[in-house]
């Protein structure tokens, strides 16, 4: 098993291999191309995936077997390998999330009236069903908008009014040719290829459900679409939901710690780092977050107050999220699975693209 990730900001790729008992010693050859560090040693050979392409000659910094049988490298990365946006760069550009309205006008081509062209269709029988032709585009703000009222509203004990505070049918689209679109869904007052039983939203064509009736407006869930413009076609992972949804409550509350009930048990998540390139076993995970977290029966009282709910209700969402986070967690070598600090807490990550 290995593990590597790119840090951009001291410059180099640290590496970390399941070195059983071999040590530094038995190393016969080191070298590295574009995206591959190969180490032989007398009993065996590593070929390992590096998180970003490499165009010059990697410089070996540090080179050391650790007390749990890993073998750990730190190379210097080349000046000409281009940084990423720092971490809080990337919380603000948060609006930039795939189909967001900037997303869609970065990759989707225009017409002679520089109007952009591209097509939302049904993920099991891609029938038409969001023409951008036919309709105007705005993102959501905040997912947890609401949640931030209390602070931009006060309270004046001396008039006596309400405290309570209803903000349904506040965020919906202006018009039926708007559509505005949210971190995992497409929100619209009314669609003629789309059928609804009031809760349900569904494919008129398959009948296959694709979201559900938001107060009084369509939302379709990004997941169950596809995404069609020039030559290409794109799918949405249930996966970003959660991704998306961690990282705007991290810009909006400013809280990294977690929790959801899922398989008769509560799962605690404590967000690290975010912004991350690393990759694990051959496969590249793009803007990671790494995750600790560890499940429990029982909700301890001690947490209740820290870490904020997780509402996932989709089960197919929560079952991908859990089964990816513990999938990573197997891949990674044995020195880097669990940390330990108040308890044990096991190690996962979760990307925008790329999955193990």
């Amino acid at each position: 098993m290995y593990y590597s990730e790119y840090l951009p900001r001291i410059n180099s790729i640290s590496v970390l291999v399941d070195f059983d008992d071999q040590t530094v010693a038995d190393i016969t050859k080191i070298e590295a191309s574009a995206l591959q560090l190969g180490i032989t040693t007398k009993k065996n050979h590593y070929s390992i995936t590096l998180p970003t392409p490499i165009t010059n000659a990697l410089k070996l910094t540090n080179l050391k077997s650790t007390t749990q049988k890993c073998l750990s490298v730190t190379m210097a990365v080349p000046s000409s390998v281009p940084k990423p946006v720092g971490e809080a760069q990337s919380f603000m550009a948060q609006n930039s999330t795939k189909w967001s309205c900037k997303d869609l006008q970065q990759k989707t081509p225009v017409d002679g009236n520089n109007q952009r062209i591209f097509t939302f269709s049904c993920g099991n029988c891609d029938v038409p069903l969001v023409q951008s032709s036919d309709f105007k585009f705005m993102d959501m703000p905040s997912e947890f908008w609401y949640e931030m009222m209390d602070f931009w509203h006060c309270h004046k004990p001396h008039n006596n009014h309400s405290t309570t505070k209803d903000y349904s049918g506040v965020l919906k689209p202006p018009n039926d040719s708007t559509v505005m679109i949210g971190s995992h869904y497409l929100l619209l007052n009314k669609n003629d290829r789309l059928a609804n039983d009031g809760k349900l939203v569904k494919c008129s064509q398959c009948g296959t459900t694709l979201g559900d009736v938001h107060e009084t407006s369509l939302r379709i869930n990004k997941w169950e679409l596809q995404l069609h413009y020039k030559d290409h076609s794109e799918t949405f992972s249930p996966h970003l939901f959660i991704y998306n949804s961690i990282l705007d409550k991290i810009n909006s509350l400013a809280t990294r710690k977690f929790k959801f009930y899922h398989s008769n048990r509560w799962w605690y998540l404590w967000i690290m780092n975010v912004g991350l390139d690393i990759a694990v076993e051959g496969a590249i995970l793009n803007k990671a977050m790494k995750i600790l977290y560890f499940t429990d029966p029982n909700d301890d009282s001690n947490f209740v107050e820290e870490y904020e709910l997780l509402s996932i209700t989709s089960p197919e969402i929560i079952l991908q999220f859990t089964e990816q986070l513990e999938k990573i967690n197997s891949l990674l070598p044995q020195c880097i699975k669990t940390v330990e600090m108040d308890r044990k807490w096991n190690v996962g990550y979760l990307a925008e693209s790329g999955q193990v």
